[in-house]
């Protein structure tokens, strides 16, 4: 087995040569889109912009442990011990629970607050000031609208 720091570099080489071939995927995929005219059929390149021409996401956080890294030989030497996270609910019985920019104290409030409901959490986090953050779904795209869980009960 690897030492915890030969893992660490393992993972982020394995992700910046990700970054790389998506990059690299990205600039020919512009590339074929510009040049449409000149291929022969067209159907390939559409298919290609249309399935995977999101230029502006590259899988980095939201995937970054769903890999496994092998040897030579094909034995599997890292595996990452983390599960896929499963959005769930919580309940909020307080009415003037902060929703804050990022997952910790240290980052700035929105102005906003919970009030008494359920809520849906579709990603935790560790921050300063709790001992967990969520993200609440309706802020889910800009990811800005954190709550600390210490004051939420899964339901």
């Amino acid at each position: 087995m690897l030492s915890p720091s030969n893992e660490d570099r393992i993972c982020a080489m394995f992700d910046s040569f990700c970054k790389t071939v998506s990059r690299n995927f990205v600039r020919n995929l512009d590339r074929a889109g510009n040049n449409r005219d000149k291929h022969f059929a067209d159907e390939p390149v559409d298919y290609l912009l249309e399935t995977l021409g999101r230029r502006d996401e590259y899988p980095s956080e939201s995937c970054q442990k769903c890999y496994s890294v092998f040897d030579v030989n094909g034995v599997n030497i890292y595996t990452p011990k983390t599960t896929a996270f499963s959005p769930y609910l919580v309940r909020v019985s307080i009415p003037d629970l902060n929703i804050r920019k990022g997952p910790g104290t240290d980052y700035g409030k929105t102005g906003k607050y919970t009030g008494i409901g359920t809520f849906t959490i579709v990603e935790e986090a560790d921050g300063k000031g709790a001992s967990k953050w969520g993200l609440l779904k309706s802020y889910q795209s800009k990811r800005n609208g954190w709550v600390s869980l210490d004051y939420a009960k899964r339901v």
